[in-house]
């Protein structure tokens, strides 16, 4: 398997801390060295951050 396809599929498990000490250091790893892959993580995480402020905002209207 490629592996930012590998990356890119366990890369939900590696924000929730699902991952082995294994797994995740090979994630880290492997971000650390390919632009792509810590391109998607980034994107990734400010889509995680601007759907926790939309629902912060649904719950208090």
């Amino acid at each position: 398997m490629n592996m930012c396809k590998w990356v890119a599929e366990n890369l939900e498990k590696y924000e929730h801390g699902g991952l082995s000490d294994a797994v995740r250091n090979a994630v880290e790893k492997h971000l650390g060295a390919c632009e792509g892959c810590r391109h998607l993580h980034e994107r990734m995480t400010r889509i995680r951050q601007t759907l926790v402020k939309l629902e912060r905002v649904r719950q208090a209207a």
